[in-house]
């Protein structure tokens, strides 16, 4: 029954809540709750909402910011983000950050239900199944891709340096598991690898989770607790989005770094900690710093080496082997039989742009194979999935465009709304072209099969 789903809806707009609410509430029978500020959905959500719907643009914080603090707080959290101004940026700036869907005002009535029970019945079978949309990749996950040699190497060199190192990257990438690899090289996982998740932290309780606290420190410190730095101590501290710190969270944890001690709240003595840091962030520091956001003297402090952990689609040849080894794990979870993707579908997902880089690779694997039964998966049921979930509603194909095709020259990329089929045919005329119409050659300059590549020549009704 829907109305056992809970919807949980962020929206300023009298007129939209009015709206939503006669949609979800009376038509679609959700058991719908309706908040007007990032602050109320903050302080009323909690994990038994099924979806969450948020509009981009709220008075007291932006969406996307508010979307991160929910995926922090929650990363099995699915949240469909809304909004009357759809840019190719802001969708991908959505995606990265971990969004489910994204759904353009005004809504079509039939669209918003189905998607809204679809996302409802997805995290009620990922409750049932123990599964994450967006948790880090296991180190089986990257176990045969090519990329991790190169990085491989660079971390093997490290492994017995004590060195600060920083992790940059865009989100999704999986700087977390690059960071637990790290680790295990130092024999520090398990009670010696302490990682911290600092948008997740809220400013006045940041001394607190940190340092540790002394039985009555404050109003319900009953006992003593240790911090994130003294569990640390000898081992590794894992600081993942660090350029979320406030300035007054910056300076604390510039002085530990610095002298090597804490002192826990309500306590009178030092605590001496030693610990190797990794920290992670998906901004630009330097911008940062040039902007007085981000200390310089606390970037020094944890950059002596840096490590870029490259996109996805700067990867693209290693997808197969992720495929493949994301089916394996969430088989081996479910103790079901292994199913497989064919090489059109697999064709599919390397010809998409992945803007949401690993980790929504792995979420649509994951909700792929929940949520459809075939024996091998194919590139109609990819090309379904990312044109229902990743797409504005207003577009008839997905967007399978790859980044570094599309900044050639050959489609206008000024135009940021999403024509995306008209820049599709746009780009392989562009590329048949520029291959003197050798199909071969085009097919692998756009990373396609042939197979896939005559079956879109047909569609489109290329001439060649």
């Amino acid at each position: 029954m829907l109305e056992n789903y809970k919807v949980l809806v962020c929206e300023d707009d009298p007129k939209i809540q009015v709206l939503a609410d006669q949609i979800l509430t009376k038509i679609g029978k959700f058991n719908t709750t309706i908040v007007n500020n990032g602050e109320q959905l903050l302080t009323t959500y909690n994990d038994t909402y099924d979806v969450v719907i948020l509009d981009i643009r709220l008075p007291d914080i932006s969406g996307v910011e508010l979307l991160k603090k929910i995926i922090a707080r929650n990363s099995k959290a699915i949240v469909i983000m809304m909004t009357a101004f759809s840019t190719e940026n802001l969708v991908i700036e959505c995606l990265r950050s971990g969004a489910y869907n994204y759904i353009k005002k005004p809504f079509d009535i039939n669209y918003l239900i189905s998607s809204v029970k679809e996302a409802c019945e997805l995290s009620q079978q990922m409750r049932d199944s123990n599964l994450s949309t967006v948790t880090a990749s296991t180190i089986e996950t990257f176990k045969k891709s090519s990329i991790i040699l190169e990085i491989e190497d660079k971390i093997n060199k490290l492994a017995d340096k004590k060195l600060s190192i920083l992790l940059t990257g865009e989100s999704g990438t999986g700087k977390e598991y690059f960071a637990k690899l790290i680790a295990e090289r130092r024999g520090h996982l398990g009670d010696k690898y302490i990682d911290v998740n600092c948008p997740a932290i809220p400013e006045t309780l940041f001394e607190s989770e940190l340092f540790g606290h002394v039985k009555g420190a404050f109003t319900g410190a009953t006992e003593d607790k240790p911090g994130k730095f003294t569990l640390a101590h000898n081992g590794t501290l894992f600081l993942d989005e660090i350029a979320d710190l406030d300035s007054t969270a910056q300076s604390k944890l510039l002085r530990v770094l610095q002298e090597r001690e804490v002192i826990p709240v309500g306590a009178t003595k030092n605590i001496p900690v030693e610990f190797q840091l990794i920290s992670a962030t998906s901004k630009d520091l330097k911008v940062l710093m040039t902007n007085d956001v981000f200390r310089p003297d606390l970037y020094y402090r944890i950059c002596d080496i840096e490590i870029v952990i490259p996109s996805l689609r700067e990867h693209l040849e290693d997808i197969p082997e992720l495929v493949s080894n994301i089916i394996d794990e969430y088989c081996k979870e479910n103790n079901i039989k292994p199913r497989s993707f064919s090489e059109d579908a697999i064709d599919c997902l390397k010809s998409y742009n992945w803007p949401g880089n690993i980790r929504e690779l792995k979420s649509a694997i994951r909700r792929i194979l929940i949520l459809h039964d075939e024996e091998i998966i194919s590139s109609e049921t990819i090309l379904e999935d990312l044109k229902k979930h990743f797409i504005s509603v207003e577009v008839s194909e997905p967007n399978i465009v790859r980044d570094d095709l599309r900044s050639n020259g050959a489609i206008d990329t000024s135009e940021k709304s999403l024509d995306i089929k008209d820049a599709e045919k746009d780009l392989i005329i562009a590329a048949l072209d520029r291959c003197n119409y050798n199909l071969s050659s085009t097919a692998k300059e756009l990373g396609f099969g042939r197979s896939t590549l005559y079956r879109k020549i047909k569609k489109y009704n290329i001439k060649t």
